[in-house]
This record gives structure tokens, C-alpha cells and sequence, in this order.
């Protein structure tokens, strides 16, 4: 149960990822603007790429193509914010699940005739 937060929020870590990557590359490779699946990424990305609007300056990379310096750095950050979320909710759960109690029962392989001797060992495991 406790993985299903971690996967979904390194489900979604991995898609803003993909989307910003994805428009590094469109605007690198100069990619044209008006074509539908471009024009719906860098609306897409837009506001994923506010807080760093004027953090970098843009430069030309190739004739058409664009190097944005602001894209890298969201990469780094977003990517930085979601292992640091990853690692929060780790502290969480195991600091208010408790750890679960295991017991196994093994025959004991000597015994007197008509007596069954179980041995009983208890394991604590920690939840990662």
C-alpha cells in the first residue's frame, strides 16, 4: 500500500520530465511553432517553465533552432524537488506504519514418536 504514493508521484515526476525534455529538444532542433502536436507541447510546458522565465538567457543553437538554458534548469529542479518528495514520503511511512511482524513455524525434525514440536521464529521488517 505504501508504494502506490511513491509510484504515482514518480509516475508524475517522470511525465513533467518527458514533457520538458521533449520541449528542450523541439526548441533546439528548431521545430515549427504551427504544427499542432508542437504548438500543443510548448502550451503544455508553458507553465511548468514560469518560475524561470528570466532566470537564463536564450541563445541561438542553429539556424531556426533554439538553446533555452530555463528548460535545463526546471529539468534539474523538478528532478530535484521529486527525489526530495521520494525521500519525504519514505521518512513518513516509516516513521507511522509500524513495521510488520512476521512469524513462520518450522517443524522440528526431531521429535518423539506421536509428538509434534513446532519451532517458532518472529522477524520484524522494516516497510521500504
Amino acid at each position: 500500500m505504501q508504494r502506490l504514493p511513491k509510484d504515482i508521484l514518480a509516475f508524475l515526476i517522470s511525465l513533467l520530465e518527458f514533457i520538458l525534455m521533449a520541449r528542450f529538444l523541439l526548441k533546439l532542433l528548431g521545430a515549427n511553432p504551427h504544427s499542432e502536436a508542437v504548438a500543443w507541447l510548448y502550451q503544455v510546458s508553458e507553465p511548468l517553465l514560469k518560475p524561470f522565465t528570466l532566470a537564463f538567457p536564450t541563445a541561438a543553437a542553429q539556424p531556426g533552432g533554439v538553446l533555452e538554458y530555463n528548460t535545463l534548469f526546471a529539468l534539474f529542479v523538478y528532478a530535484f524537488i521529486g527525489y526530495a518528495a521520494e525521500a519525504v514520503l519514505s521518512i513518513l511511512f516509516n516513521l507511522f506504519i509500524p513495521p510488520t511482524v512476521i512469524t513462520t513455524a518450522e517443524p522440528d525434525t526431531e521429535f518423539e514418536p506421536g509428538e509434534t514440536v513446532v519451532k517458532t521464529k518472529t522477524t520484524r521488517v522494516r516497510r521500504s
